[in-house]
């Protein structure tokens, strides 16, 4: 069956509606719904009959102890259907039980230290951050964290970019972020800034990125586990890619599953705004199918390493950006909320021999 073309439908748009609400009911939530319904007017074929639901609900009673969790299992499993050999009812996490019971449980209350962007290259002490100085209670640092004249910064860092991303903490997604010229930071600038901010030069992001998304930054992000193991491990990647006429990455985004170790990508992506299914970039019309990201392994040995500095955290997704001599750059990492119903059901599942199904008894 083909992914995304048109193969005809057996049931009506108003039919298909209310299979969907009748389906995941409210108790799913706008989220589900809505998604479920976009893949289903995709391919009504991939629509759940109701002894596939009662699969379900009788899958969560007996792994996470209620049915109330069913609603990402059905997203999940239509999603699988819609793939080449998918479709069989695999061992994936609900994203709200996820967040529910093992999240706390495993990053307990260092959840939001991720959120302090203008703390996480000392915290972690590494120059895989593209940090290059901080405002912070309205005042301005350099890299090492020494206060510095807005003239000076700029004089210091003219040789190495032209290009900033201030970033305000407690933000993510793309939110809270000024892209502005370096020659930009001065007096009046500082004074305006009303939130604690981390400056980060620009990437000049590697040519593979630039095929997909010319002038806009394509971002890895990339989950690590540190369980009852002795090193952190990935556990699941994914690539986001921006639209034409955005210059980083935000929420909504072309986000795909990496299939395996090498980079290889996924032959189809998600519109995260519409969930239309794409074999390609809708801008550039690249294919998916085929491709592998250059120098992956070494993002993952990167990320690894990092987490291992930060043993108080179970899991953390990292957004890295390939520059365009290879290296790996950690633009922002999350503990606090790592998002992960995407990766679960496009890469995953990710937790099927932790256990984490037991944390609700």
């Amino acid at each position: 069956m083909s992914i995304v073309a048109s193969i005809g439908s057996r049931l009506s748009g108003t039919d298909l509606y209310l299979h969907a609400r009748n389906l995941i009911g409210v108790r799913g939530g706008a989220y589900v719904f809505d998604r479920y319904q976009s893949l289903i007017r995709q391919d009504a074929f991939a629509a759940l009959e109701k002894d596939e639901i009662d699969e379900i609900k009788g899958n969560c009673r007996r792994r996470f102890g209620s049915a109330v969790y069913y609603p990402y299992m059905v997203l999940y499993k239509t999603f699988d259907q819609i793939r080449p050999g998918g479709g069989a009812l695999k061992d994936w996490m609900p994203s709200d039980f996820f967040n529910r019971h093992v999240l706390p449980e495993i990053n307990h209350d260092y959840r939001g230290i991720s959120r302090i962007k203008t703390l996480s290259k000392r915290l972690i002490g590494s120059d895989f951050f593209p940090d290059i100085g901080y405002v912070i209670g309205g005042r301005l640092f350099d890299a090492d964290m020494e206060l510095v004249r807005p003239a000076d910064f700029v004089s210091a860092n003219r040789d190495n970019c032209s290009i900033v991303y201030i970033k305000a903490d407690d933000t993510n997604s793309g939110r809270g972020v000024l892209r502005t010229e370096l020659t930009a930071v001065n007096d009046a600038l500082v004074a305006d800034i009303n939130a604690d901010c981390v400056i980060q030069s620009q990437i000049d992001q590697h040519d593979w990125f630039e095929e997909f998304c010319p002038g806009s930054s394509g971002t890895i992000r990339i989950n690590t586990l540190f369980y009852n193991s002795d090193w952190p491990r990935k556990i699941a990647a994914l690539l986001k890619l921006p639209f034409a006429g955005e210059k980083y990455t935000q929420y909504n985004v072309i986000r795909l599953a990496v299939r395996d170790d090498d980079g290889n990508l996924d032959q189809f992506a998600v519109d995260d705004e519409t969930w239309n299914l794409t074999e390609g970039h809708p801008d550039s019309g690249l294919k998916f199918a085929g491709r592998a990201i250059p120098h992956f392994r070494d993002a993952v040995e990167m990320c690894e390493t990092l987490h291992s500095r930060l043993p108080h955290i179970g899991l953390i997704g990292w957004d890295v950006g390939i520059d365009s001599t290879g290296t790996p750059k950690v633009m922002e990492w999350n503990a606090h909320n790592p998002a992960l119903e995407f990766a679960e059901m496009a890469a995953g599942p990710m937790f099927s021999e932790c256990g984490f199904e037991e944390a609700w008894r």
